[in-house]
């Protein structure tokens, strides 16, 4: 995925590719493209699961057969797709849609599209554990829309819940961490990292944020 901004100074924390070293932003973008946009047909088939868990403890059993059915007809058919989507929005089964459609936005580069897609999959998705990954893709849609403050206020916002799976907590405040080097705001650096420390079981994306800390400390000193 190739993202629209294309900034200097703090972004633009560099080295030659052809000795190993990465931007910034080149490290970020290999964390999202690592994590972000799980395959769709193992997300689908995770969300069945959770649907027929919640759902069914407050609808008949032929209800939710419907409900599947009608959602398997839809797929392959964009139309439909949205249709279904539209009319079961409370529904794990529409965030699966429109989760989709959000990450075919995003690639495409439709920012408002993507923002709105990602918006409605975190409603549909909340209360499931990938209610935080629609929540961290809207705030870098938003980013990527030119909309830093939003973006970092979503960001904020989903860090401070603790009921967000920490995996999509830790991706938040690396993402913040980064926001924060663009600002050359030393003191916010060093507060997300230690943040990003406090939760367990993130030790890839910490490994990953303590390059692009060093990275930010080193051209600090040149």
């Amino acid at each position: 995925m190739t993202s629209k901004k294309t900034q200097q100074d703090d972004r633009n924390l560099v080295e030659n590719s052809e000795s190993g070293e990465k931007t910034i932003e080149g490290v970020l973008m290999n964390i999202w493209d690592a994590h972000h946009f799980k395959i769709i047909a193992g997300i689908v088939l995770l969300f069945v699961v959770v649907t027929v868990y919640n759902v069914g403890k407050s609808v008949e059993i032929r209800t939710l057969a419907q409900l599947q059915k009608d959602y398997t007809e839809a797929l392959g058919d964009a139309e439909k797709e949205l249709a279904f989507a539209d009319d079961n929005a409370n529904q794990s089964l529409a965030g699966v849609i429109y989760f989709d459609k959000g990450t075919e936005a995003f690639e495409a580069q439709e920012w408002s599209s993507a923002i709105e897609f990602f918006g409605k999959a975190s409603g549909a998705l909340k209360g499931t554990i990938m209610e935080g990954r629609a929540l961290v893709a809207l705030a870098v849609a938003q980013i990527e829309n030119g909309d830093d403050s939003n973006g970092k206020n979503s960001l904020e916002t989903l860090v401070a819940d603790p009921t967000i799976f920490k995996t999509f907590r830790g991706e938040a405040y690396l993402k913040l961490l980064v926001l924060a080097i663009q600002a050359n705001d030393t003191s916010a650096v060093d507060a997300y990292f230690e943040k990003l420390n406090e939760i367990e079981g993130v030790d890839q994306i910490l490994a990953r944020a303590h390059v692009i800390r060093s990275q930010f400390e080193k051209s600090a000193e040149d």
